[in-house]
């Protein structure tokens, strides 16, 4: 144990982890802050996020036809009387037949809108313009996105409507495996399509972003902490000292559990962090609800509830830091000098990167890359399983080597 503790002392250096904390603060800024600082600014998708926060809360995990009914009915109600109280402002609608948003939207999404409007207003462009501009406060900010939450709610209520509908054209689509044809019919045979679940928009735009570069800066972090500990030996000269003894050639599997346990305490210390920025933006209120909502387009591989898809993640993070951990000690083994080392860590990162686009690239989900390809359910986890295996196979028959290596 004392070898070990020795061992993480020389890998804990204040030069590394200054280092470790700056790369973090670079990566962080330049492409995970924008995801939270961003994450209520996009209309309609906004809009759908709140109504599912209310019915969540209200609700709970599931919402029957009854209670969906009754939700849409007292929404409409009171988003009628926002639109009317909004409207009345705006004289040039109001001018034109446009009282309600049920008007105004059948006027400007006509087909062949344009045609149809400037025939209704006797050709006057300068009015349709007037018209489109005062729509266009209703949508905005000026009165508190109406328009957009009007807009929402009725797509809500023909998701809810047509949820079994939109199931059979996936199911009937060319492009959909047997096995994911197979999944599709057990969600619509259990009317999975009732759950409330956090909406996908917010999954592929703000959460797995934020996972994909939280997984980047954790490997680039492990790299920088382990990378050096045996290529710093092997400078010094420290390997032929430990080849001299029995206990010597065996220090490789203390450096190598020492470089396991500063990997484990590094991806805690950062997921602690990033999970506890993220946790500020309140989306555990969807913890113990199920992915595939009347909403969602995007169906899950299996059954889950949204907090354990984020704790499979960071489990998946956990399971490719050591994969790294492995790979990085066998080349920093490999390493005489600093260059040789860099030379070799640029491809294995970039190599690393490549792989958390494809696992954390919308993970246990049918439009994942790789279930997509394979349709294997589970297929991430046993990727990097086989990762973790060969990182091992490294390892043994580094060991090996460095037991039976001659002094010259």
């Amino acid at each position: 144990m004392r070898i070990i503790l020795n061992e993480m002392k020389k890998i804990w250096n204040i030069k590394i982890i200054l280092l470790i904390i700056f790369s973090s603060l670079v990566v962080y800024n330049m492409f995970m802050s924008f995801n939270i600082n961003y994450f209520f600014s996009n209309h309609p998708e906004q809009e759908c996020y709140v109504f599912a926060m209310e019915m969540t809360k209200k609700y709970g995990k599931r919402i029957e036809q009854k209670e969906f009914d009754q939700f849409i009915k007292e929404k409409k109600l009171l988003l009628n009387q926002e639109f009317i109280q909004s409207i009345a402002n705006e004289s040039i609608l109001t001018d034109n037949g446009i009282y309600t948003f049920d008007d105004m939207y059948l006027f400007f999404n006509a087909e062949g809108n344009r045609h149809i409007q400037l025939e209704k207003l006797n050709g006057d462009e300068e009015k349709l313009q007037l018209m489109s501009d005062s729509k266009c406060r209703i949508y905005g900010k000026e009165y508190d996105y109406i328009g957009f939450k009007f807009q929402t709610i009725m797509h809500i209520e023909n998701d809810y409507l047509n949820a079994e509908k939109y199931i059979d054209y996936d199911i009937s689509s060319q492009d959909t495996g047997p096995k994911s044809i197979t999944r599709l019919q057990e969600i619509k045979d259990t009317k999975q399509y009732k759950n409330i679940s956090i909406n996908e928009t917010r999954i592929i735009n703000r959460i797995q972003p934020y996972f994909f570069f939280g997984s980047i800066v954790i490997m680039l972090g492990v790299i920088i902490l382990i990378s050096p500990l045996i290529t710093t030996d092997n400078l010094r000269n420290m390997s032929l000292l430990q080849y001299t003894s029995k206990k010597g050639r065996k220090l490789l599997s203390h450096q190598l559990i020492a470089c396991l346990i500063s990997t484990f305490i590094l991806v805690t210390l950062k997921v602690l962090i990033f999970g506890g920025i993220f946790s500020t933006l309140g989306t555990q209120v969807f913890w113990n609800n199920a992915f595939n909502a009347f909403y969602n387009h995007s169906y899950s591989t299996f059954d889950f509830t949204y907090g354990q898809w984020i704790l499979m993640q960071v489990g998946l993070l956990y399971l490719l830091a050591f994969v790294l951990t492995f790979i990085v000690f066998v080349i920093s083994k490999m390493s005489k000098n600093y260059i040789t080392l860099i030379l070799k860590g640029i491809p294995i990162f970039t190599v690393f990167v490549f792989i958390c686009m494809r696992i954390f690239d919308k993970p246990f989900f049918m439009k994942n890359p790789l279930y997509r390809f394979t349709q294997i359910v589970g297929i991430e986890l046993i990727v990097t399983l086989l990762l973790i295996a060969l990182g091992i196979v490294g390892y043994v028959a580094l060991y090996k080597k460095n037991g039976v290596m001659d002094i010259h």
